[in-house]
């Protein structure tokens, strides 16, 4: 088992919930209304730039279900005008309740 944590743009949403969906990804937690931030070069002004963002969490899936998010995302990592506009993390689960 894995877990997914997709940092999407608000623009980019779409492509994740058909993803998630095309996976077969049969549940998943949709944390919004959040701000990405991204620090500018030392010097700049101002100093950091913001986007309006979610997180998708797939709390526990089997490898190649997450292993179809990811490779159906990828094209779209950094696309947007403020990066990272989508960013994924997998990790391990050792156990789940």
């Amino acid at each position: 088992m894995k877990q997914l944590s997709v940092y999407v743009s608000r623009d980019l949403e779409s492509h994740v919930v058909q993803a998630l969906d095309h996976a077969g990804v049969d549940a998943y937690l949709r944390l919004g209304e959040a701000t990405g931030m991204r620090s500018t070069a030392p010097g700049q002004l101002p100093r950091t730039v913001s986007w309006d963002a979610a997180l998708y969490l797939v709390p526990a899936a089997e490898e190649r279900s997450i292993r179809a998010v990811v490779d159906a995302l990828r094209e779209f990592a950094g696309t947007c005008e403020v990066g990272p506009c989508l960013r994924m993390v997998v990790t391990p689960v050792d156990e789940v309740h």
